[in-house]
Formats: C-alpha cells, structure tokens, sequence
C-alpha cells in the first residue's frame, strides 16, 4: 500500500509545522496579542482536523494495532474538548497551556506512530486484505 505510506509520511512531516502553530498561538495569548493568536489557530484547525480524520481513518484501517489508534483518538478527543471548553469560556491562559501541554503531545504521538513500522504493519495488513478479497471475488466469477 505504497499510497497509505505516502500519505502517513506527507501527514508526518506537517505535524512538526502544525505543532509549532500551536505554540505560536499559545505563546501569542499568554502576551494578550488575542487577535494574532485567533488568526494562527483558525489556520490550525484545518491541521487539526486533518490530524483528527487520519486517527480516524488508521482506527478504521488497522486491524493490528486498532487498540494503540483508538487510544489516540480519545486522547486527541479529550485534548481538543479541553481546548474548546476553554475557549468558549474566554480563558485564554488555560487554552494557551491545553494547546501545548496537551494538544502538542498528542500530535508528537501521531507523527512517532505514523513513522513506526506499525503504520506499515497496518498497511501491508490493509494490502493483503484487499489481495484476498480480489482473489476470493474472482474465485466467485470463475465458479
């Protein structure tokens, strides 16, 4: 699965950028500089999100490792609550401090996962699956 690789190491290189636009952000909110740091986390939500569908995906993909992607997943979903509940109660040290100390960490977990060779246990898994899946449908036809 040459594409599911390709992709988990394009994802792996934007998460190093995507994490230091959340220290940007929380360092910008920390010095009260709000209106900067909204425009560098509306850019990296769109990172987020993206980050938020690959878990997904890889959790629907991977029979192998299916316990260690939803474990990402909850800590991803537990970290971005915390980030909106902050938000949406206008503490903005708080936030600062969920987006580096907790929101970071979870992304630096996705990018070593990514770069393992689990992801590349997950894909050739993924491949041999699709292999034989082929393989039994044509069976099916020549029967």
């Amino acid at each position: 699965m040459p594409a599911m690789r390709s992709a988990a190491a394009s994802a792996a290189e934007y998460f190093p950028k995507l994490e230091a636009g959340l220290r940007l952000c929380s360092s910008l909110l920390r010095r009260g500089r709000d209106a900067e740091a909204i425009r560098v986390l509306a850019e990296a939500i769109d990172g987020l999100t993206r980050f938020g569908e690959m878990v997904d995906a890889m959790a629907r993909t991977s029979t192998l490792r299916l316990d260690r992607a939803r474990k990402l997943q909850v800590e991803f979903s537990t970290a971005l609550k915390g980030a909106v509940d902050a938000w949406e109660h206008g503490d903005y040290v708080l936030l600062a401090d969920l987006l580096v100390y907790e929101v970071a960490p979870v992304l630096r977990k996705g990018r070593e996962w990514l770069l393992s060779a689990e992801v590349s246990d997950c894909a050739a898994e993924s491949g041999k699956r699709a292999e034989v899946k082929v393989a039994q449908s044509r069976e099916m036809k020549e029967s």
